[in-house]
């Protein structure tokens, strides 16, 4: 894959490394050009093209059947281009790879402006700024001078989706434009709590909306004291449910609750890791030891006092939520450890706070699922990885994959490997090189192009060799 520079690196393409100045390529002949351009893949020839006009006419202007040798999943060729028209342009895989980039500018959204799934798409972009949002929704406005009922719905679905995007400043809009996608505005992850206060003071009367806000992260004290004085059956168990709300307002729900005999609000409680270790203990004690939901909960909430992981250690039903506990004493690891049941192994082998249990949990001893999730855990050792790699064993090969402190060597060797799940899902991480993306440009296997449309190494360098371009 080429770098910024235009430079190719992959090791297939040994006269593309020539390609390293612009000055370089304005003296090379015609000829020189076109036989490297047939022995790089399309992707490179994008990248290639950005080096300087010159190459750029070369490419535009290959004959048909050059152009037929060159092949990706990315890259539309033209053999006749039109007057104007670059033979090289997107397909769709293209434009998904492109309106997923971190580097994604406002220019480069103007191409989606009337594609609404493509639109659609773009907008789950989280790397857009609040200024990208407001631009493009300003193009978007003036790109539809006259209003009619049809492209006024397409624009009323379009800001929808932008009054939903996290990086929305939503306390810079004006009261109008919030009241208009309010739903969209109290959804989105982005919102203030400050502004959220205020939606509440105005919508008073509008359950919906106000269960909405308190289960919402960024949940004031203030708010949820409100909320929580309505006693409103269905605003209450938003709040159970929200880590946001104040462990006193939780304490007070959880006392209501047992009451009450609301089985349903304990459960969401004895989930809530903000609740203090008084209240689920308190839950813990009050409640049915027949009710699994809420003992399943209580076993994996980091929350609980040590009293009770003692307690739940006797009663082996609870040991596969309990192995999932991040605050598991040790003790106890080396207890369940001495499981059984496959299942408790599988949840301690993918818990990632516990030192040590991955590498005892990867070994020969154990079955392949369990191997398999250990490969993924980050406490892995750099050893055991090593050891694993040498397995040929694909679950376990896909679980190194998903671990993010694989090496990135491993990790492009992985991409690289014959078994297209193991290289599909290797070709997922941002670790991979240009060179081994360039390989897996290449490829036909629809799951290693969807790997690589949402590949933020890849996006970056489409995005970039892309803007050059136009």
């Amino acid at each position: 894959m080429a770098s910024h520079t235009g430079q190719v690196t992959t090791p297939h393409h040994s006269e593309a490394l020539r390609l390293n100045s612009s000055n370089l390529v304005l003296n090379l002949p015609s000829e020189i050009l076109q036989n490297i351009l047939r022995r790089v893949d399309a992707v490179s020839v994008l990248a290639v093209r950005a080096t300087c006009r010159t190459l750029r006419s070369e490419v535009d202007y290959l004959s048909p059947v050059d152009l037929k040798n060159i092949q990706s999943a990315f890259i539309q060729i033209h053999p006749f281009p039109r007057p104007g028209q670059s033979a090289v342009s997107l397909t769709p895989l293209g434009q998904k790879l492109l309106i997923g980039s971190p580097l994604i500018s406002k220019h480069q959204l103007g191409f989606v402006l009337k594609n609404l799934p493509l639109i659609k798409l773009a907008l789950k972009n989280t790397n857009l700024t609040h200024e990208t949002l407001m631009g493009f929704h300003g193009d978007l406005v003036k790109s539809y001078p006259n209003i009619n009922k049809e492209n006024e719905n397409l624009i009323n679905d379009i800001e929808h989706l932008i009054a939903g995007h996290p990086s929305l400043d939503s306390i810079s809009l004006e009261s109008p434009t919030v009241e208009k996608h309010l739903n969209e505005i109290i959804e989105n992850p982005g919102t203030t709590g400050e502004l959220l206060h205020k939606l509440v003071e105005k919508h008073q009367d509008d359950d919906f909306i106000l269960a909405a806000i308190a289960g919402h992260p960024h949940l004031q004290a203030n708010t949820a004291k409100e909320l929580y004085e309505l006693h409103n059956p269905m605003i209450t168990g938003f709040l159970a449910e929200n880590d946001a709300t104040p462990s006193d307002i939780l304490d007070s729900i959880c006392r209501d609750s047992l009451a009450d005999g609301d089985m349903i609000m304990l459960a969401d409680l004895a989930k809530n890791t903000s609740c203090t270790p008084k209240t689920l203990q308190l839950i813990w004690d009050n409640t049915d030891k027949h009710n699994l939901d809420i003992r399943m909960n209580l076993a994996e909430n980091p929350s609980i006092p040590d009293a009770l992981f003692t307690i739940i250690m006797n009663q082996p039903e609870l040991h596969q939520c309990l192995a999932q506990n991040p605050h598991l004493p040790t003790k106890h690891v080396n207890s369940l450890l001495q499981s059984t049941d496959n299942n408790v192994r599988y949840s301690l082998a993918q818990n990632e706070h516990l030192l040590g249990v991955a590498d005892t949990l990867a070994g020969e001893d154990q079955p392949v699922t369990v191997r398999a999730a250990a490969a993924s855990n980050p406490q892995l050792s750099d050893a055991m990885m090593d050891t694993l790699l040498k397995t040929g064993i694909k679950e376990i090969l896909v679980g190194l994959t998903n671990n993010p402190d694989l090496e990135p060597k491993m990790m492009n060797t992985l991409a690289l490997h014959e078994d297209k799940e193991v290289s599909s899902s290797a070709a997922l991480s941002p670790k991979l090189t240009e060179s081994t993306l360039n390989i897996l440009s290449r490829s036909t296997e629809p799951k290693i192009q969807e790997s690589l449309v949402v590949n933020k190494t890849m996006q970056l360098y489409f995005s970039r060799i892309y803007s050059t371009n136009k």
